[in-house]
């Protein structure tokens, strides 16, 4: 994934599920590779959220970025995430690393 002009709704969705995916495989350098593409695409604001939830998936921590207004704390808007993550890592029977 290069580049954040013209990312559209899908682009965000596609980016999250390969980064989940790449998360569960503990595919490390993929996982960057999304991260570095959605911190690049929220630049302009879109989206804030998805760059430290997608680190979370990864069990790496939260980089400095723009504030993002939660729903809920953050913390556990993180931590579900990171729940998703190792379950289906727990399903599939591997629990790799990412650190």
């Amino acid at each position: 994934m290069t580049g954040g002009a013209g990312a559209g709704p899908d682009r965000w969705s596609h980016a999250y599920a390969r980064a989940f995916h790449h998360a569960v495989r503990g595919a490390a350098g993929d996982l960057t590779d999304t991260i570095g593409w959605l911190r690049e695409a929220t630049v302009n604001g879109d989206y804030p959220s998805y760059a430290p939830i997608v680190a979370a998936m990864g069990d790496w921590p939260r980089s400095d970025g723009p504030a993002i207004h939660w729903l809920d704390d953050e913390q556990i808007v993180l931590a579900r995430r990171r729940a998703l993550v190792t379950g289906h890592r727990e399903l599939l029977g591997n629990s790799p690393s990412l650190t």
